[in-house]
């Protein structure tokens, strides 16, 4: 019920944006939102039925959202050298292979993404000292 009440919803915030011209923006809002969606039943860290959504191929822009998002939502942090981007990095990779093995694959790519900002941040952080400007 819950799943069908979700495409339910989502089909009516597409036709609406659509029909007031505001869809990519409003999905890439909605895209942020559902970057804290709950993990799935079936042991997936995201819902299944959220990942179907954002693994459309008119998804773009919801995916696009999630993953500023999820940038977005670390914080404030520290120097480590690089140590905490890798961890981070790799948490993203872990979630793509998740996803892939699922079957979604668009999201999967969109996080792989996330994944190799971390991952070209650790590089860049581990090459210079705490003070030392960029």
């Amino acid at each position: 019920m819950v799943e069908a009440d979700f495409r339910k919803w989502l089909a009516a915030i597409k036709a609406k944006c659509t029909e007031s011209g505001h869809l990519k923006v409003a999905l890439a809002v909605l895209g942020r939102c559902l970057a804290h969606a709950p993990a799935g039943r079936d042991g997936l860290w995201i819902d299944a039925v959220v990942a179907e959504a954002l693994n459309e191929r008119d998804a773009d822009a919801m995916r696009e959202g999630m993953v500023e998002e999820l940038f977005g939502s670390r914080g404030t942090y520290g120097f480590s050298g690089g140590a905490e981007e890798e961890r981070i990095a790799q948490r993203y990779r872990d979630k793509a292979a998740a996803v892939a093995t699922a079957g979604f694959n668009r999201l999967a790519s969109h996080l792989r993404q996330l994944a190799d900002s971390y991952a070209l941040q650790a590089e860049h952080d581990e090459k210079r000292g705490p003070y030392r400007p960029e």
